[in-house]
């Protein structure tokens, strides 16, 4: 093996320890913010004042308590840890999700000077496993540079897994791995012709990617339901997803299988959502503990003045005119708005 190559190996090595060491830091025990990596959640439950999740690691099981659990993995996950929770209409809700396998591969390149110009995805039609390939880089700062080594992701096309057809998702782990790597050839090589690219020569590494259940599939009535004509008028309908993911208790759902569709897009507003309704129930408990703590004369401040507070607003032209609030309700009453008027002065 060559020194440069050696070297870079080495460099790999240290950036994967890095990576790693730093996941680790999440792991100790004085840190505000923990991960449980190589956990195995089996249940959660909520009460009037908390949730908790129990998980298995290391041979032991565990319990998590916090005001509040936002499952946001996969809806499946979800729904068989809380099952328990789960009303028929929502069981019945969640098992309307459907997920479709998935093939992904990373593929490393000498050069990127056969694609330097072709843009961050390319869609083609023609292969056997796969639909596009995005360039990994195509963001940094590097991008015109045609010489540096890159990455192509490719996607392979969804295709729809239900109950009474699970052959899809079979068939996706147990292919070898050789007629994906030989479909990539045959793929790179047609696409990349006439562009000085040979698949043996410039293609240095072929990373695969099976995800038996990886994306939500959109079929048809999960995104919205077909709406009703009545009188004339069109209602919308609430679709089954929007019955899945109702808050349980302290317990919320996220992650995109509820948002429709499959896309980060879908998974950062699935956590908007959730962060919202926890908070705004966080807040509104906060403030009912704190009016029932406070003494009674500092629940109503209006209720300790003993004169009108008064306020002076001057006019763009003319007097200048002095208005009194009532001092019980806080509001500006009859009265309030007649002593205003005999209190103006010239």
């Amino acid at each position: 093996m060559a020194d440069s190559e050696c070297h870079k190996r080495q460099q790999r090595g240290r950036k994967y320890w890095e990576i790693h060491s730093t996941w680790r830091q999440w792991t100790i025990p004085t840190n505000n913010v923990r991960i449980r990596q190589g956990a195995l959640v089996l249940r959660g439950d909520t009460t009037n004042s908390n949730a908790s999740v129990t998980y298995f690691k290391d041979g032991k099981f565990y319990r998590a308590a916090a005001k509040a659990v936002i499952f946001a993995g996969q809806s499946h996950t979800a729904r068989t840890a809380c099952e328990h929770l789960l009303s028929a209409s929502q069981a019945n809700a969640f098992d309307q999700v459907t997920l479709s396998p998935v093939l992904t591969a990373n593929v490393t390149l000498r050069s990127a000077a056969p694609i330097v110009d072709l843009g961050y995805d390319g869609y083609y039609w023609g292969s056997q496993y796969w639909a596009d390939f995005v360039v990994a880089d195509w963001v940094g700062p590097n991008r015109s540079n045609a010489n540096r080594q890159t990455v192509l992701t490719f996607y392979g096309g969804i295709q729809r897994r239900s109950k009474t057809n699970p052959v899809n998702g079979f068939k996706l782990l147990t292919t070898p791995f050789s007629s994906y790597e030989d479909s990539l050839r045959a793929d790179l090589n047609r696409v990349l012709a006439g562009r000085n690219f040979d698949f043996d020569r410039d293609v240095t590494a072929v990373y695969l990617y099976r995800w038996g259940h990886s994306m939500v599939y959109p079929k048809p009535g999960w995104p919205f339901s077909a709406p009703i004509n009545k009188n004339g008028q069109v209602i919308r309908v609430p679709s089954a997803r929007f019955y899945a993911r109702q808050q349980l208790g302290r317990i919320s759902f996220g992650a995109q299988d509820v948002e429709s569709s499959p896309a980060n897009e879908s998974a950062l507003g699935a956590g908007v959502r959730t962060k919202r309704r926890n908070l705004t129930a966080a807040l509104t408990y906060l403030r009912t503990i704190r009016k029932s703590s406070l003494p009674l004369s500092e629940k109503h401040t209006d209720a300790r003045r003993k004169e009108p507070c008064i306020h002076e607003q001057p006019k763009a032209s003319g007097p200048k005119v002095l208005r009194a609030r009532h001092a019980r309700s806080g509001t500006n009453s009859r009265a309030g708005r007649r002593k205003g008027s005999e209190a103006r002065q010239q």
